[in-house]
């Protein structure tokens, strides 16, 4: 039987951890003190980032692993979720100048099995807060959430074959899901956008395959365009990584207010 160690070893090298962390991680894990076993539940998923959420997030990964295997959802689909941790750990790491995972409650989504990426984007097994009547839909009627990851090219066509395979992957691996449609909850909606973007850039195409019924106040983009830990206070001292980031950086610090906006896309 492999010991705890182990098994965070085994997914630390399995998920594709940058070799940049590795005399870190060998270091601490080497004194750490794990419990002989854990599950979700033993997680405080509000707890700071540290190399602690880490491992404790490796090891959960093994019963992943397994349930997977019982399902019969192929391998390829269970590390390209999971290495949603390596982004995390990236981001919170990036943040604090050293090895840490942050945003738990977020991955325990992945651990519970209630999301899954398929292609370029991420699917969340979700209920609808409030009914849609364009397509007779009710509140607490199940649906597909999406989020999309941090991950590359936003590119259309590929986020258009991810609603194809989701579309297969439910009914066949949970066929007691009954989804109505797929819905979208995102800063990447905001028509606020076109005024700053091209209209053929992937962004504002990307919102343009939703049919929106929902907006709210909210600059949380900035903290995709920059990094995690920006807010609007310290917004002035971080450097644009792209030209659309300064254009929105010069926006926001000219007064304007961008938006998350709700949005779906029938089946």
């Amino acid at each position: 039987m492999k010991s705890t160690k182990n098994i965070i070893e085994k997914w630390y090298r399995k998920l594709g951890f940058s070799e940049r962390y590795d005399e870190e991680f060998y270091s601490l894990l080497k004194t750490a003190d794990i419990p002989e076993k854990l599950t979700l539940a033993d997680c405080d998923i509000k707890k700071e980032a540290c190399a602690d959420n880490l491992f404790a997030f490796l090891y959960l990964c093994e019963d992943v692993e397994n349930r997977y295997r019982e399902l019969g959802i192929p391998e390829e689909i269970l590390l390209d979720t999971l290495r949603d941790i390596v982004v995390w750990c990236d981001t919170w790491s990036g943040i604090k100048g050293e090895l840490a995972l942050g945003q738990l409650d977020w991955l325990s989504h992945h651990i519970g099995m209630k999301l899954f990426k398929l292609g370029r984007l991420q699917f969340y097994l979700g209920k609808l807060k409030e009914g849609i009547a364009e397509i007779g839909t009710m509140a607490g009627d199940e649906v597909l959430d999406i989020h999309i990851p941090a991950v590359g090219k936003l590119d259309i066509e590929e986020c258009k074959r991810s609603l194809e395979l989701a579309k297969q992957f439910f009914p066949k691996y949970f066929p007691d899901f009954n989804f109505k449609c797929f819905v979208c909850h995102s800063w990447l909606l905001d028509d606020t956008l076109k005024k700053y973007l091209p209209k053929n850039s992937n962004i504002i195409r990307f919102g343009d395959m939703f049919t929106k019924t929902a907006v709210d106040d909210s600059n949380a983009l900035i903290r995709y365009m920059f990094e995690w830990d920006t807010t609007v206070d310290n917004l002035p001292s971080r450097t644009p990584k792209s030209a659309a980031a300064a254009k929105i950086k010069e926006a926001i610090l000219s007064g304007e207010q961008f938006h998350v906006t709700l949005g779906w896309i029938a089946l």
